[in-house]
């Protein structure tokens, strides 16, 4: 959500929400702006691990226009689990159109390393409250919900590429929250 507000204050029309474990082995995956609604170019079927239908998490490329219409993503779920499933549900809820690669052309080319590294778990700590959320589907949590305190912006460069690092604080009360 935080990066929403700064694509759009940037005058960005879109933008790829990108897993931070999930790493492109071919040039030949699309980027692209998502014409007919959200892209989702990890394809359940190049995935090296989520092969389930609605699966839209790992890499989506989703208009501006679009993230807003489903106020973001809930801000609600803290540690690893569900949030893309949640998401995939507010996509069905308005209606909007998932688009994928109509054929992958060699389902057996490795096109993602999943790298889950040994010395970092994943903090499923709050998997089945998480699972639990996705049931009751709250549709205010979102950007219009989201409190933040800015630390700071780092403008970075790679390979030619530019790229901005936004560090926050995350607000969360415990008091009102089971998690965070």
């Amino acid at each position: 959500n935080i990066g929403y507000l700064y694509a759009k204050m940037s005058n960005n029309d879109y933008m790829i929400i990108h897993d931070i474990d999930l790493f492109p082995l071919n040039s030949a995956l699309n980027y692209k702006y998502p014409m007919k609604g959200p892209y989702h170019i990890a394809d359940p079927r190049m995935h090296p691990i989520y092969h389930y239908k609605n699966y839209i998490g790992g890499i989506l490329s989703i208009t501006l226009k679009d993230f807003n219409k489903l106020n973001g993503m809930s801000n609600d779920y803290w540690g690893w689990g569900r949030e893309d499933d949640d998401l995939y549900k507010r996509m069905k809820i308005h209606k909007l159109q998932l688009e994928r690669i109509e054929s992958v052309p060699d389902p057996d080319y490795p096109w993602f390393i999943h790298d889950h590294s040994h010395s970092e778990k994943r903090d499923t700590t709050n998997l089945l409250h998480n699972t639990y959320l996705l049931k009751r589907q709250d549709l205010k949590s979102g950007i219009t919900s989201l409190k933040y305190k800015l630390i700071n912006i780092q403008n970075s460069k790679a390979d030619g590429y530019k790229y901005k690092i936004i560090n926050v604080k995350l607000e969360c009360k415990i008091t009102q929250k089971r998690y965070c």
